[in-house]
């Protein structure tokens, strides 16, 4: 490379010193939304990619009249394998799905997320200690592997567990004690759609005859170059010929359903049991952050054509002396990069010294992945691919000039492209039309979501996930538990459940039969005071059972059920009907209301509420919840202490707890995210295109300054010049948003359809949008046009 070339760059740098720090400025701002949002993009899409036979690795689901579940009976796993020689494994995961599981160690450690799988599903997703062995290479037949956290709570540095040295500790679970035995500390691993504090390898028994057949995720690893396809359909008719035949299976959703596959590649961001909102995000994530960029190089573009008078005759003289014009496009094309590529290091150090702040956008730590491999290259295509949209039309535009036109001064009528500056501009304009109208709208479905009417109240509820486990809650009504903590003075309601509502595990469905029809439903275990404690409203007949009907009757079963329940009965009168299920029949005798237990992102299915546990362990009550008086939340946190304090183990095992609004929260965590992210991508839009309409509006008020003196002179007013040099841009204001409504309405009302709840798009929005835009472009414009209709003419017209 020619050295003289790297000079000239620094010379028209410090000769244009504020122009080309607004250029990096602009560029720096899309650099760094670039490398952010590709942070979280690349942690996103690295689930599962270190496995080696991530490929061969799919989920076993089942699927009925649309509705899809990841879970499956315990037995199918070993069947599957035993069947079709194309599995070369076939594992089951279950979490542990009562709370906090307690183990008694060094100190006790209340472990969130305990997962039990077996020892085939710990060698498909390569489960190792941190010596790097697979649990399947220890020789033992189970074990438990704790991660580092809680290791340290519970071993001793010096005497950690190994496969040779076994550790055992006491833990607790279905009010029973029974041992723990560790043999090593899980190595730490990377994102993966099964992640764990604490693993349990065991042999998984089929739990069917005790109660919920679908309790069990089932993941397969195949032989290379399977038909997938035709797999799928050999164990979707094993499925119907032999596993949905038990009789337990019989009376569940899916009874008739059919098998699908799910490629281990796409259960984090498009599982076909669950949201696709990861997706979504990471889509959009994406095209904001290109479109940023995108952004930025226009702007460039526009400010070195604007500043093209200035090199006029440095371009002419070159010309003239013989320098060809692909050496010409050559400097300035390095002149584009360098400035590209300062600007990319600006960016980067930025986040470096301000990463905590600006990634509390994405709820997460994503320092890791700014020195990531992936990140590093996205970068640098990110670095060509703008120095090539900044740098390649102003260089062939400014090379090809004729140099004694560029001598004579005469670039501006040398050059009749301004439309081409006037259409980026544009396409500027839309692009922060529809990020405004775009916050707005995602804004308004949010606030939608918190404030509408969810059909029960979640403040001052409190939930003890699983308590029942480790304290005789069940029959606690006979031992006075309830009337206890009411009469504490701070305690409104006591309630137990099967399913806290707003916590991740859904209720198990069911087939329910009635006298027309069979029917879908989530099946969820209540008491006495589960309704009036979450405020549910009643719609007919009552919601409680009298205390004789839920102690003594042993005969009769009754159920509640929902308003979607009562529709799809068919029925004129629901009330006093019989609906079968899990092999009992039930007595209807009241609906509720239909409440959003689970977020805003489906409908509220048909729901059967049942007393007395008559479906086994599907609907065993074993979360508590209170509600506290307003205001005596302490009160009532020492009330159930006390309780609490009665449990044997007490002493080393904290009550655990979570408040039910918190939980509700997080349902709506990556829309809250995705907010954050679009306000921010949206607020930088606005700045870039503003800084660009600044340099353009000052380039355009230059070129028009003997046009503006001229009329000056001839009696014009400073109202008609402002018009005069206003009118181009009030123009592309109108074409902007004549463009960015249809656009903006489509991609909107796309992201909307994502949910079952959601607001209507009204025009306001996009006034709005409108509205701001043009604020910011009067004020821009205004600066620049007051100075030039105030300026004395014989100032512009004197000729040098």
């Amino acid at each position: 490379m020619n050295v003289n070339y790297l000079k000239t760059a620094w010379r028209n740098f410090k000769k244009n010193i504020f122009s080309s720090g607004l250029n990096i400025v602009g560029l720096s701002i899309g650099f760094a939304g670039f490398i952010l949002s590709y942070q979280y993009i690349n942690r996103e899409t690295s689930y599962d990619t270190w496995n080696p036979n991530i490929d061969n690795i799919y989920l076993v689901g089942l699927t009925y009249n649309g509705e899809y579940t990841d879970q499956t009976p315990p037995s199918f796993a070993p069947a599957i394998m035993q069947e079709f020689p194309e599995i070369v494994l076939a594992g089951r995961s279950i979490p542990y799905m009562y709370g906090s599981y307690p183990i008694f160690g060094k100190e006790t450690a209340l472990v969130k997320n305990a997962l039990m799988v077996d020892s085939a599903a710990s060698t498909i997703f390569q489960m190792k200690t941190t010596d790097g062995k697979l649990f399947t290479e220890l020789n033992k037949l189970e074990g438990t592997i704790a991660n580092r956290e809680i290791s340290a709570l519970l071993f001793a540095k010096d005497s950690l567990p190994t496969a040779d040295a076994p550790i055992e500790w006491k833990a607790l679970s279905l009010q029973h004690s029974f041992y723990e035995t560790f043999y090593g500390v899980t190595e730490e691993r990377k994102p993966s759609v099964l992640e764990y504090d604490m693993l349990l390898v065991k042999p998984i028994y089929d739990e069917v005859e005790h109660g919920n057949p679908y309790t069990f995720q089932t993941y397969i690893q195949v032989k290379p170059n399977t038909d997938i396809a035709a797999l799928t359909a050999k164990i979707s008719r094993y499925y119907e010929q032999n596993t949905s035949q038990h009789h337990l299976v019989k009376s569940s959703a899916f009874a008739n359903g059919s098998v699908y596959l799910d490629p281990l590649s796409k259960l984090h961001l498009q599982p076909k049991h669950g949201s696709n909102m990861p997706y979504i995000t990471i889509w959009v994530l994406g095209g904001l952050s290109l479109t940023i960029l995108i952004l930025s190089a226009i702007n460039f573009t526009n400010l070195v054509i604007a500043q093209s008078e200035n090199r006029g005759k440095e371009i002419g003289i070159k010309k003239l002396f013989g320098v060809q014009r692909r050496t010409l496009i050559l400097q300035f094309m390095l002149e584009v990069f360098i400035q590209c590529l300062l600007a990319a290091g600006i960016a980067w150090f930025a986040l470096i010294i301000s990463s905590n702040a600006l990634q509390k956008w994405f709820n997460d730590d994503l320092s890791e992945y700014l020195y990531h491999t992936n990140t590093l290259l996205q970068l640098g295509i990110a670095i060509l691919l703008t120095t090539a949209i900044a740098g390649i039309y102003p260089a062939v535009f400014l090379s090809g000039f004729k140099p004694f036109e560029m001598l004579r001064g005469n670039m501006q009528t040398a050059h009749t492209r301004i439309g081409f500056r006037t259409i980026l501009l544009t396409f500027q304009f839309t692009i922060a039309s529809i990020f405004i109208s775009g916050i707005i709208i995602i804004d308004n479905q949010l606030d939608f979501m918190r404030s509408s009417e969810r059909g029960f109240e979640t403040e001052q509820v409190i939930s003890f996930k699983g308590m029942s486990l480790v304290y005789e809650i069940g029959n606690g009504w006979k031992n006075d538990f309830r009337n206890r903590l009411v009469n504490s003075g701070a305690i409104t309601h006591v309630a137990t459940t099967s399913n806290s509502p707003a916590e991740g595990q859904t209720p198990v469905k069911k087939q329910f039969k009635s006298s027309r029809k069979t029917s879908e439903v989530d099946l969820v275990g209540v008491d006495l005071d589960y309704f009036d404690l979450l405020s549910i409203p009643l719609v007919a007949g009552r919601n409680k059972l009298t205390d004789v009907e839920f102690e003594q009757d042993t005969v009769n079963h009754f159920a509640v059920i929902n308003e979607s329940m009562a529709k799809a009965m068919e029925v004129d009168q629901p009330l006093g009907q019989t609906i079968s299920g899990c092999e009992t029949d039930f007595t209807i005798i009241g609906v509720v209301k239909d409440y959003k237990a689970y977020g805003f992102e489906s409908k509220v299915p048909p729901a059967v509420y049942s007393f007395k546990d008559e479906c086994g362990t599907s609907s065993y009550k074993l979360d508590v919840l209170i509600r506290s008086e307003k205001g005596k939340t302490k009160e009532a946190l020492a009330a159930m202490d006390v309780e609490w304090k009665k449990n044997p183990n007490s002493e080393r095992l904290p009550l655990d707890y979570t408040f039910m609004d918190s939980n509700y929260a997080k349902l709506q965590a990556k829309e809250e995210q995705l907010k954050n992210v679009s306000s921010a991508f949206g607020t930088i839009a606005i700045v870039i295109a503003a800084l660009g309409l600044f340099n353009l509006a000052a380039y355009h008020v230059t070129s028009k300054r003997k046009e503006v003196s001229i009329r000056k002179v001839l009696g014009a007013s400073v109202p008609q010049l402002f018009l005069l040099l206003n009118k181009p841009f009030l123009k592309v204001f109108i074409v902007a948003n004549l463009v960015a409504v249809p656009i903006g309405y489509f991609l909107l009302k796309s992201w909307l359809e994502n949910f079952a709840y959601q607001i209507n798009l009204s025009p306001w929005p996009f006034m709005f949008s409108a509205g701001s835009l043009i604020i910011v472009m009067l004020i821009t414009i205004s600066i620049q046009s007051a100075k030039a209709a105030s300026t004395n003419p014989v100032d512009s017209l004197r000729d040098e």
